[in-house]
């Protein structure tokens, strides 16, 4: 057998990852032994079946690596990689963890449905009458609102729960805009979605705070107001969900948990693991705990470092003022309620600044 190649794979079903340069870690002493990533599906399998060597060490390798567990969905589209041509795994041992409706959604599936709304009908409805419904289940539905775009050059990866319906209106109603104005389809999804992420009240509260503990000066720039405007380029904004999701018509908030809902889940799964494996490099600032909780279920597969996620930071929404005028050092100890810990968001303000201190972005 020889080594493991660029190109087709003898099994379309099978996206087991190499690195995109270099050899395999020697220590692995497997032609095709490499870093697995994540965790299987749970009705599929993943083993690997054959080895040019056969020493102890090799074949307990291979048993390690055998137990070891791989989403195949994880493989991104923006990185080159290396196809493992050795793998026997049947196309009848996958099955896809998402809809193929949700597998369609990008602003050109949604092109026409777009073009032919108004913008009082995008604020009234953001489904437009369920034209841009992915999927609906158990009281949770889906919307498509162009957030797919994701910028490849980003050193700071901004994570909130999920696109609420303002958010959504703006998305909507900025790549109609751009579309209108004869954009191509990526660069409306691109503008769609600096626009449209964390506007409001909630955009000045971020940037006090970032700016606060000193990520301007770890981005090289005055102010992050600056992300928004004209170093778009160094950030990516996102959600532990990338579309907007609705529980019984309302913004989903966090209940039900993500990590038990399959359709939420599967979200995760396909799009924020993907987004991991672009900017591993990035620092990750997930935004209040169920934005948390879709980080750390990246970084638990181990498509993230732990050391890249900037945890305690206050949650920037409105509703957390007295928070984030305490984080600010704005607001007294004295003047504080009850309900706000003092110690508690001393304690994250001091971590936060030494993280920042002394991390180096890729």
């Amino acid at each position: 057998m020889g080594a493991p190649d660029d190109g087709p794979h003898s099994n379309p079903s099978c996206k087991t990852a190499f690195p995109a340069t270099g050899d395999p870690p020697r220590g692995n002493r497997l032609p095709h032994a490499i870093r697995i990533i994540g965790a299987i599906p749970r009705r599929g399998t993943h083993l690997l079946r054959q080895s040019r060597a056969s020493s102890d060490r090799t074949r307990a390798a291979r048993r390690r690596l055998a137990k070891m567990h791989a989403l195949h969905q994880y493989i991104p589209s923006t990185r080159r990689l290396r196809i493992c041509r050795h793998c026997r795994l049947s196309n009848e041992a996958l099955s896809e963890t998402l809809t193929e409706e949700m597998d369609m959604a990008t602003i050109s599936n949604f092109r026409d449905a777009l073009m032919a709304a108004n913008d009082s009908e995008i604020q009234a409805d953001t489904s437009l009458g369920k034209k841009l419904r992915l999927s609906e289940a158990g009281g949770i539905s889906i919307d498509y609102a162009p957030f797919e775009h994701i910028e490849t050059r980003a050193r700071i990866v901004i994570v909130g729960i999920t696109p609420g319906v303002q958010q959504a209106r703006n998305a909507l109603s900025e790549a109609r805009r751009a579309l209108l104005a004869g954009q191509s389809d990526a660069e409306a999804a691109k503008a769609a979605k600096v626009f449209a992420s964390f506007s409001g009240p909630m955009r000045s509260n971020l940037v006090a705070m970032l700016d606060h503990v000193g990520v301007n000066a770890l981005l090289g720039i005055m102010s992050t107001a600056e992300l928004w405007s004209q170093r778009a380029d160094l950030v990516h904004f996102t959600s532990a969900l990338r579309y907007p999701v609705y529980v019984g018509g309302k913004n989903y908030s966090g209940n039900p948990s993500m990590r038990t809902t399959p359709h939420l889940i599967s979200m995760i799964e396909k799009y924020l693991a993907e987004e991991a494996m672009t900017l591993p490099g990035a620092l990750w600032v997930p935004l209040g705990p169920a934005a948390t909780e879709g980080v750390n279920w990246v970084v638990q597969r181990g498509l993230l470092r732990q050391d890249r996620v900037l945890l305690g930071l206050p949650h920037p929404s409105g509703a957390n003022a007295e928070r984030i005028s305490y984080f600010l050092q704005r607001k007294s100890r004295d003047e504080l309620s009850a309900k706000t810990s003092p110690d508690k968001i001393d304690a994250a303000r001091e971590r936060i600044r030494s993280k920042i201190a002394s991390m180096r972005l890729n």
